[in-house]
Order: structure tokens, then sequence, then C-alpha cells
């Protein structure tokens, strides 16, 4: 077993989050690959299709905390 402090590639490549997912993948609340198209829906042969980042509202943590208090 690794020490504690090394790092494994595989869990580092596994736990990867992407900045945005395709509409199916968000629906179905699984994990999106964020390319195009993403692996889940090639896999299934289904659309793959992402919302435009317009639509969505970006939030800093920052004024979130701000609006707690």
């Amino acid at each position: 077993m690794p020490p504690k402090g090394t790092t494994d590639k595989r869990a580092a490549r596994r736990n990867r989050r992407v900045a945005r997912a395709c509409g199916r993948c968000r629906d179905q609340k699984i994990r999106c690959t964020g390319s195009y198209p993403c692996d889940q829906c090639s896999k299934r042969n289904y659309d793959c299709h992402f919302d435009s980042m317009s639509e969505r509202v970006m939030v800093t943590r920052r004024r979130v905390k701000h609006m707690v208090k």
C-alpha cells in the first residue's frame, strides 16, 4: 500500500471534474467527459448537446458567501 502523501495517477484522473456536462449527462446525473460527443452519448449513440454558457448563471463562492450573511 503506498503512503498517503503519494498521488496515484489513476485516482487523480478518475476524480477530475469537467467544467460542463452535456444535457443528457446532466439530466441522468452521470459523469460526462466534456468532449463532443461525450463518451456516454457516443457509447449509447445518443445526440450529444451542450447548453450555451450564456444560459447558465455563474456565481462565485465569494458572492454566495456574501448572500448567506
